[in-house]
């Protein structure tokens, strides 16, 4: 599962939705940029830190239009 933020008017963090895959993800990112596109192009930042890859890939983010999206994984 992962969840889908966005930024506010004044820059804050805010759910948008939980969604069940990256998919699903980029599929509404889409739909909110109102986007005439298949795929996004999505951005990790990977600390040179020891991790493993799934903690290094926990957080993608877009940058649309007037928002910032981030895209973060739910720990389970």
């Amino acid at each position: 599962m992962w969840q889908l933020y966005r930024t506010n008017d004044v820059g804050e963090w805010t759910l948008v939705e939980t969604v069940s895959g990256l998919s699903a993800a980029v599929r509404r990112i889409i739909e909110l940029e109102d986007a005439p596109v298949d795929g996004l192009q999505l951005e990790a930042y990977v600390s040179a830190a020891p991790s493993s890859d799934r903690d290094a890939l926990d957080h993608l983010e877009f940058t649309g239009k007037a928002t910032a999206y981030a895209i973060k994984r739910l720990i389970q």
